[in-house]
């Protein structure tokens, strides 16, 4: 198989270090909309709550420590930043978008090395069959690979292409 046929995994198992910085589970800490958060999986595990406390301290984690805490959550619906929205929503998958923008945008180094993998289908393959989830691994490989195209784009107009 051609490099350029082989998948990228972004996943936290994968054997490449762009793909596991590209997982939700990396320690790759932000800001989004004025909040720190650790990880993409503790923001995505945090807005599961209602409440602020566990809002605050989830969004600290990153890793299984973080999917771990949201696991006791029961929430269909929750509210973000003033926006009521179903997880599994397409209103949830536009936040979960933006929080990952965000990341990209906070750590251009992982950006760059994840634009770099361009044309390579992106997997997440994480060796166990995919867990139930608002936020299922199709719709997070779709999001990544817009954001690597779009970040692609930019790079390109800016004269940052790693090609």
């Amino acid at each position: 198989m051609s490099n350029e046929a082989m998948p990228i995994n972004c996943a936290s198992c994968s054997d490449e270090e762009v793909g596991r910085q590209m997982s939700n589970f990396a320690h790759t800490p932000f800001v989004f909309r004025g909040r720190e958060y650790a990880s993409v999986e503790g923001f995505y595990q945090g807005i599961k709550f209602p409440e602020e406390e566990k809002r605050i301290k989830i969004a600290a984690m990153h890793g299984v420590y973080a999917r771990s805490a949201g696991k006791k959550a029961k929430t269909k619906q929750t509210t973000f930043d003033g926006q009521t929205f179903m997880m599994g929503s397409p209103e949830h998958h536009a936040v979960m978008k933006e929080a990952i923008r965000c990341k990209m945008e906070q750590h251009p180094e992982i950006t760059k090395a994840f634009v770099a993998t361009r044309p390579r289908p992106i997997i997440h393959d994480t060796g166990r069959p995919a867990r139930k989830s608002a936020f299922p691994v199709e719709v997070f490989c779709q999001i990544i690979g817009e954001m690597r195209e779009e970040f692609a784009i930019q790079m390109a107009n800016s004269g940052n292409a790693s090609e």
